[in-house]
């Protein structure tokens, strides 16, 4: 398959006892929280995730934003490119930010002044973009497509995938690429863009895989399940159902598996056995991913009810902020950094983890 290409240079908490291997605890009362700063983007839509140190990245409906982690103002911002740009793929170590626009095209730009500098255009429609071991990934679902990239956006290979529908692609470990897509798990193999494995399942998947460098990459679907596969082999480590479908993400060094659920509840499994730890409930409808402090435990989740909120590593409520309309993506943290940052009704905020 041809592609074509162009490159322009255009306080603590009031915490409730903890349920441990139980149901979830009724949520206590959190303690007053304020956030450090908070700005007004003039824009809706947002994703939020790490830049390079020092900055946070925004997409937004049709353009990027690059802001600073200590106050917010603003970096730079791209020009108005008239596709929506969907979330945005970090290259800290080589300066580049990589985003995917509804029309199919790859935008690669400059991470300090947000210059364009590359373009790549797919084989059409939404481009879900991922970054890793030196590729960039796209996952073009409406036509079954997985491209791999370089960092300057040339082609390297192409993968078709078993069915349309894919979620975002994720760089999980050793150079692999996992696609979640419809009823199937797809691990590629990054350096070529050849199969390792695959897996079906009886529910369509949900959301992005959780992989935290401990062996194993875990999923959720449609039916309320979880699931947890052998990164290298695809062989079912556990599974289990949640009564809830919910959003996961993994604790690199703490053995943990958080799960946000659709019925408002905040549940943290053992990953080695699925096994409930604790829980707790806050009514509502998570939307989104939690982010996760490895060292502490403490997650932050945002909520349908319009809130965002910390956890303790007992599953206590650290505190909530109203940070208005739930947002497009969760809150994000970089580890071993003292602030998270999390959008709503189309501001930024930062708050001390």
């Amino acid at each position: 398959m041809k592609i074509k290409f162009r490159v322009a240079a255009c306080a603590a908490t009031l915490a409730a006892l903890t349920v441990i291997g139980g149901s979830a605890a009724t949520a206590a009362q959190p303690a007053p929280v304020a956030p450090r700063w908070s700005v007004a983007t003039g824009k809706t839509n947002l994703y939020v995730s790490m830049g390079k140190p020092g900055t946070v990245v925004l997409g937004t409906s049709k353009t990027m934003e690059i802001r600073r982690t200590t106050n917010g103002s603003l970096v730079c911002s791209t020009a108005n490119y008239g596709q929506a740009t969907l979330a945005p793929a970090v290259d800290a170590a080589n300066n580049r930010i990589y985003v995917g626009t509804t029309n199919g095209y790859v935008l690669g730009f400059n991470a300090t002044n947000c210059d364009l500098n590359y373009v790549a255009s797919g084989p059409g429609g939404p481009a879900l973009v991922a970054y890793g071991n030196g590729v960039v990934a796209a996952s073009f679902p409406t036509v079954s497509r997985l491209y791999g990239y370089s960092i300057t956006l040339s082609f390297l290979w192409d993968y078709a995938f078993s069915v349309p529908g894919a979620h975002e692609p994720r760089f999980i470990a050793n150079g692999t690429i996992l696609l979640a897509n419809g009823k199937y798990i797809d691990a590629v193999r990054s350096i070529d863009g050849t199969s390792i494995w695959y897996r079906s399942l009886p529910f369509n998947l949900l959301g992005r895989a959780a992989a935290p460098n401990d062996g194993r990459v875990y999923v959720s679907d449609t039916g309320n399940n979880v699931y947890a596969y052998n990164i290298a082999t695809g062989v079912l480590v556990w599974s289990r159902n949640m009564g809830t479908t919910g959003q996961l993400i993994g604790s690199r060094g703490l053995g943990r598996l958080f799960v946000t659920g659709a019925n408002g509840t905040l549940y943290s499994l053992n990953a080695a056995t699925g096994a409930t730890q604790c829980s707790r409930a806050v009514g509502g409808t998570f939307n989104s991913r939690a982010a996760v402090d490895s060292s502490s435990g403490s997650t932050w989740a945002t909520n349908k009810n319009g809130k965002t909120y910390k956890f303790t590593a007992s599953c206590g409520i650290g505190w909530n902020y109203a940070t208005g309309q739930y947002s497009m993506s969760g809150p994000a943290y970089q580890q071993g950094q003292n602030s998270v940052y999390a959008v709503g009704n189309g501001r930024l905020y930062s708050f001390a983890k």
